[in-house]
């Protein structure tokens, strides 16, 4: 929801958001070249950049949608955090290049087999991303995985093709 200072996020209050909600909050910004924040209930906030984002954020059905070179990031809430979800046109994501890249200040990003976590100075994990199921617009699965490097998460996304052997 758009918010009085012009950025969006969620106006219920934490005893009336789903228990996942509570505490962790997500302020996305007006314009997509500023960073976004995230904060749990004890203080931990990271800021992300989403490298590449242009233009003002706007409303679409349940999400805010930004552009993007080659498609539209779409922000969401749902009943177990908050999710992105990237449309991209055809060729945006294939194997030789990161289809999207993230910088993280506040955190460190470490690789997990199902994802990546943002942990905390001591090294504790405090925020996870993961990539569920991937599907190109013709409803082809697609290969995606996070990759880390230094401060940045990574997007890698590519059709997955099979052959007979």
């Amino acid at each position: 929801m758009p918010l009085d200072d012009g950025s969006f996020g969620l106006r219920e209050k934490d005893a009336e958001l789903p228990i996942p909600h509570r505490g962790f909050r997500a302020s996305l910004p007006r314009s997509g070249s500023d960073v976004f924040g995230f904060r749990v209930a004890d203080g931990f906030a990271i800021q992300v950049h989403e490298v590449g984002l242009e233009g003002e954020g706007h409303v679409e059905s349940r999400a805010i949608a930004y552009a993007r070179p080659g498609g539209t990031s779409y922000w969401s809430a749902n009943e177990r955090g908050y999710e992105e979800w990237l449309s991209l046109e055809s060729g945006v994501a294939v194997a030789d290049h990161a289809a999207a890249t993230w910088e993280i200040a506040g955190g460190r990003a470490s690789e997990t087999p199902d994802g990546v976590d943002i942990l905390d100075e001591t090294g504790r994990p405090r925020i996870h991303v993961s990539v569920p199921a991937s599907y190109a617009a013709s409803g082809r699965l697609v290969d995606a995985r996070l990759q880390v490097h230094g401060a940045t998460i990574e997007l890698w996304a590519a059709p997955i093709t099979a052959h007979a052997s």
